[in-house]
């Protein structure tokens, strides 16, 4: 018969449960969580992280219904972050026409030099 030995904060990354620590008929330390269900720890190695956790005081006893030395984990509040209604997005930017043209002009000579630059490149290589 299974022998309730005390609760232990779930092993599970994220659940904040308190999950109850128990021994099968043979001994071996197991724990079941009211979300995951039971957790066996069936090599010694786990059987050792156990007992690690138990004689490092992160386990307690329930002794008379009073669970001691063991406290569940309280979620903080969230904060609240003040996000503004509408942001101000100008529709449309203003370029000066000079501005555009240059900007043309420039991308067109740049293609022509990397074409001619490749096509050099590709000449003397042969």
């Amino acid at each position: 018969m299974a022998e309730s030995i005390g609760k232990i904060k779930c092993p599970f990354s994220g659940c904040s449960e308190v999950a109850e620590l128990k021994t099968d008929k043979r001994k071996k330390k197991y724990i079941t969580c009211p979300v995951h269900g039971r957790v066996p720890f069936n090599t010694n190695k786990a059987q050792a992280e156990i007992q690690r956790l138990i004689d490092a005081g992160e386990a307690s006893e329930d002794i008379g219904g009073v669970v001691v030395g063991l406290e569940p984990a309280v979620n903080p509040a969230p904060e609240k972050v003040d996000i503004p209604e509408k942001v101000d997005i100008p529709e449309k930017v203003d370029i000066p026409e000079n501005e555009k043209e240059k900007g043309g002009i420039l991308f067109i000579v740049i293609g022509v030099l990397i074409g001619v630059g490749s096509w050099l490149l590709k000449k003397t290589t042969r």
